[in-house]
């Protein structure tokens, strides 16, 4: 999982957040789907986007606490981004409600690394003890 892949989920975000409702088929599966759930799906969206981002730092041997840190802020910072290149967009309009989902996406993937990381030291702790005789 190296930098393409993030650029090219970065590329498929943008796609879906700047094609305008009603436009060719994606315009059409957006209106589709509704403004309600389309909300709603920027949560695994970003959190994705988070895990490969905080994965390519902590690859390059990051602290994970600050690959964390790095993931998160450079997922919420694409989220403004996108907010704002959305009211720019016939359509489209820029939610500060959609920013914080995205801030929640990106949450929640950190949160289940750090659950998984946690649940990884016990698991290794726990083998790693020596029976009293």
């Amino acid at each position: 999982m190296g930098l393409g892949l993030i650029l090219g989920y970065v590329g498929i975000l943008l796609l879906a957040g700047l094609t305008p409702p009603g436009v060719g088929f994606l315009g059409e599966l957006i209106v589709g789907i509704g403004s309600e759930l389309l909300s709603w799906l920027h949560v695994p969206a970003f959190a994705l986007l988070c895990w490969l981002i905080t994965g390519a730092f902590y690859r390059r041997s990051w602290p994970r606490l600050y690959a964390w840190g790095a993931g998160m802020g450079c997922t919420i910072l694409f989220g403004l981004w996108l907010e704002v290149l959305q009211g720019s967009v016939e359509g489209r309009v820029t939610a500060g409600e959609d920013l914080v989902i995205d801030a929640l996406g990106a949450t929640l993937a950190v949160a289940v690394d750090a659950y998984r990381i946690s649940g990884l030291r016990r698991r290794t702790s726990s083998q790693l003890e020596v029976p009293l005789a």
